[in-house]
């Protein structure tokens, strides 16, 4: 199994720049900040991303196992389907679909997975896209648990009003505060690829 791949990146972030703004009490209106905002709120999403092994907004992946196996895992939970399975039977064969009905998907437990339905064939490469993450609500915004993104806030305001936090080999902060960072733990899952 390799490293799942984000095919396409979410629309949008957990947390808005209205949000970021509104916890650091500036002004919708006032722009001058937004490109750091922005980068920030980008960061803090990396960093819970990372802290939790959750996928925070819906994205499409993929990943490729070596072969079919009886129970195959996927990260980055919570999942939301199965886009489709393609399998090579053999090096240098171009890629077969796996039809839905030779397998079938569990998505309601905390890792997604993959059983087969049929058995299934033999194959050297078995490339599966998935969409994963929380999804997006009827208006277009993240439905990431509140706790999620208010740790994701709390970074943002910590690194734009203690920038110096951030500077390597520095540390005058801790960043978060150990009482926040308990805001990811009921979220935090072992990290398997």
């Amino acid at each position: 199994m390799r490293l799942a791949q984000c095919v396409t990146a979410p629309a949008v972030f957990p947390v808005s720049l209205d949000e970021a703004k509104r916890q650091l009490s500036i002004v919708p209106s006032e722009t001058g900040h937004d490109d750091l905002l922005k980068a920030l709120i980008a960061a803090g999403t990396d960093a819970a991303e990372k802290r939790t092994g959750r996928q925070l907004v819906q994205a499409e992946y993929r990943l490729v196992f070596d072969a079919f196996t009886e129970c195959m895992e996927l990260p980055r939970p919570p999942l939301q389907s199965v886009t489709s399975i393609t399998y090579r039977p053999e090096w240098g064969a171009e890629p077969v679909v796996l039809p839905a009905s030779a397998y079938r998907v569990e998505a309601d437990r905390l890792f997604g997975r993959i059983l087969p339905a049929a058995p299934l064939p033999e194959a050297v490469e078995v490339i599966v896209d998935f969409v994963t993450g929380y999804p997006l609500d009827a208006s277009g915004k993240a439905t990431t648990p509140e706790s999620i993104k208010h740790w994701i806030k709390v970074f943002v305001s910590t690194a734009f009003e203690h920038p110096e936090a951030f500077v390597p080999g520095r540390s005058i902060i801790k960043v978060p505060s150990s009482f926040v960072d308990g805001l990811l733990d009921k979220y935090m899952v072992e990290v398997f690829v």
